[in-house]
């Protein structure tokens, strides 16, 4: 059994403040911190020597995601950010029918397919993308496009239903507000490609995003961009244009390597824990957080049924959101403000006493 006490002390930001803003950063474990500054004292001291071993840490990581997300690892890529990524495939895919995607869904999921000449399919929401597919013929989509958890009320899509609906149809996820914590396998969920930041749920830090694209769904697609690093030769200078014919094409250029690092020791610890251990964490954390600020008859925005939760609840509307802000800000409780409402992002270093504190807090403010 997980001491989730003993746990907590690896973060630093728990120790300093009652943090709720997983969904926007996600907060740095020791052993991640640690890992970080001994590469670039080694960078320091060894200058490009360094840049080898930095290669093979990246390719640790390359094989710990892959186990992660159930995947075969010449099919992940790693790249700056999910904004380049799902350009990368916006731009590389011909527009076909229609891309069905909510319009709540977050910027780097929503913009690039809008800017790239794709007839879009707009939902209001990831709730109505659900009922829409469930419901009607979806023949006319050529292409899903959805976040696994919506980042502002925390809506968890079940993804495993997407394409019993719409088996044709490429499904295309941005999983960054729910891979760190909460399962999911490209294989059985049949996702054409999935795209994830790092820094949020992961916990290794900014800069570090990844990609992964089925190997059919990679046949569609006709890359525009394309880097020095896009070869398979690339570190042999050799000259030859023999491009990966896998996700691989996308890593461009030289990337901060040093940073990998992190990614892999955060890694080390999201498997030490397991995916299913910390899924119930945030899960238990978030039921606890509900049935509390019920009590002091605050409105939740996102008060989903179980399998929709995840580590996200959007409380509100708050006329005086302003006032709310400042009043939990000068008790030392940090959260988001999104859509009218406060937005608490729960990771599995929160315990029960900092949703105490919260509920306590929110039940002393005048709401007017």
């Amino acid at each position: 059994m997980i001491n989730w006490d003993v746990i907590r002390d690896l973060f630093p930001v728990a120790k300093q403040q009652t943090y709720f803003m997983t969904a926007g950063g996600g907060a740095l474990p020791l052993p991640v911190l640690k890992a970080i500054q001994n590469r670039y004292e080694t960078v320091a001291q060894l200058g490009g020597r360094a840049f080898g071993e930095n290669i093979q840490i990246m390719e640790h990581c390359r094989e710990k995601i892959a186990k992660l997300i159930n995947a075969d690892k010449e099919h992940i890529a790693f790249i700056p950010h999910v904004s380049f990524g799902m350009n990368a495939i916006a731009q590389s895919l011909e527009p076909q029918n229609s891309v069905l995607i909510a319009k709540n869904d977050f910027g780097s999921t929503v913009l690039p397919w809008n800017n790239n000449g794709h007839n879009i399919h707009w939902v209001d929401s990831m709730q109505e993308l659900l009922e829409t597919i469930s419901n009607k013929n979806m023949n006319q989509i050529s292409s899903i496009v959805t976040s696994f958890i919506h980042y502002g009320n925390g809506y968890k899509l079940p993804l495993e239903l997407i394409k019993e609906y719409c088996p044709d149809a490429n499904f295309i996820v941005n999983g960054t507000q729910g891979i760190g914590a909460f399962p999911i396998d490209v294989k059985k969920q049949k996702i054409a490609a999935l795209i994830c930041s790092c820094y949020k749920w992961l916990g290794c830090g900014e800069g570090i995003a990844f990609m992964y694209i089925h190997p059919d769904f990679f046949k569609k697609l006709q890359p525009s961009l394309v880097g020095w690093r896009s070869v398979e030769s690339a570190m042999s200078f050799d000259g030859k244009c023999s491009f990966y014919n896998t996700a691989r094409i996308f890593e461009l250029g030289w990337d901060n390597m040093t940073i990998f690092s992190g990614l892999d020791a955060a890694l080390d610890l999201i498997n030490e824990l397991s995916i299913p251990r910390i899924s119930e964490r945030i899960q238990s954390l978030t039921n606890y957080l509900v049935e509390k600020i019920i009590t002091i008859n605050i409105p939740i925005k996102s008060d989903y049924p179980g399998s929709y939760r995840s580590g996200i609840t959007l409380l509100g509307p708050f006329n005086n959101l302003e006032h709310v802000m400042k009043k939990l800000e000068e008790n030392n409780i940090w959260v988001t403000q999104r859509d009218g409402g406060i937005r608490i992002s729960l990771h599995y270093f929160n315990n029960e006493d900092d949703i105490d504190h919260l509920v306590n807090v929110l039940s002393q403010i005048e709401l007017s």
